[in-house]
């Protein structure tokens, strides 16, 4: 949205500016001074008298991408943000970037672990000088490391409460599962039951595979010897059980008959 222009917001533009065409022949050089100013455009809108967006106000005023330019802010912030920083491992102070790309990889670290990841890079390249590819193996590090702290502290209670509940949710959906089947069972010859019947299941079935999918795996000795890798096999039905079963499935079933053939008296008139 474009707006006019403060006399004060005339003057900064045009300080900005002019500090901005002063070093815009070494930008490599100067990536850190340049970055702040266009950041300082950018968060004050300070393009907004001839330009949309600050996009355009790159490509028109400096022939620069909203890519390269949001690239040159960011790695500003990082070079402020690690001048910012406590010294690491008892070093007295951080000698900083010196270009752009060195200071590219640190940009998606939190800024407590950026410093870190800077110190590890120097330590790589020993005497030499620090590229990007040895920042760029220095954050990959500092992220597995962060990962593995991650893992053995304070997430695996919310994972472990997490499966807990979601192995709830399908014990509840399989019950209803269940008492679905006996109810089709119970409704035969009527299609228009059975058809909302069978619809339920099939959403039910399709709630249950997402569910399945959501529940973490099970942690070593938490499910017998197999350690919880490997599925729990079913439980096998006493012979008691089975016959009882079959007797109750037998009784659904004369009752249904006897139902349908109840319908088909009242649908000819013979009662």
């Amino acid at each position: 949205m474009q707006g006019p222009l403060s006399l004060e917001e005339h003057a900064e533009l045009a300080r900005c500016e002019s500090e901005i065409e002063a070093r815009l022949d070494s930008v490599t050089k100067h990536f850190r001074e340049i970055g702040a100013v266009l950041a300082g455009i950018r968060d004050k809108r300070l393009y907004r008298a001839e330009f949309g967006t600050f996009e355009e106000y790159c490509h028109k005023r400096w022939h620069r991408s909203g890519r390269r330019i949001r690239q040159l802010c960011d790695a500003s912030d990082v070079v402020r943000n690690l001048e910012a920083a406590e010294p690491v491992a008892g070093q007295a102070g951080l000698t900083l970037p010196q270009t752009e790309s060195q200071a590219r990889p640190l940009v998606g670290l939190p800024k407590d672990l950026q410093a870190k990841a800077w110190e590890m890079a120097k330590a790589n390249a020993l005497e030499g000088e620090v590229t990007a590819g040895h920042v760029a193996q220095a954050v990959r590090k500092v992220k597995a490391e962060t990962g593995k702290q991650k893992d053995r502290g304070g997430e695996e209670p919310v994972a472990r409460e997490f499966g807990w509940k979601t192995r709830q949710r399908i014990d509840a959906a399989e019950k209803v599962q269940r008492c679905l089947g006996e109810l089709r069972l119970s409704c035969f010859g009527e299609k228009r039951l059975i058809s909302k019947c069978d619809l339920v299941r099939r959403t039910l079935a399709w709630i249950l595979a997402g569910l399945r999918k959501e529940q973490p795996a099970a942690e070593p000795g938490r499910h017998g010897n197999n350690g919880g890798n490997e599925p729990k096999p079913k439980r096998k039905l006493s012979m008691a059980a089975r016959a009882m079963l079959s007797a109750r499935r037998a009784k659904l079933s004369a009752l249904a008959r006897a139902r349908w053939a109840k319908v088909k008296a009242l649908g000819s008139g013979q009662l």
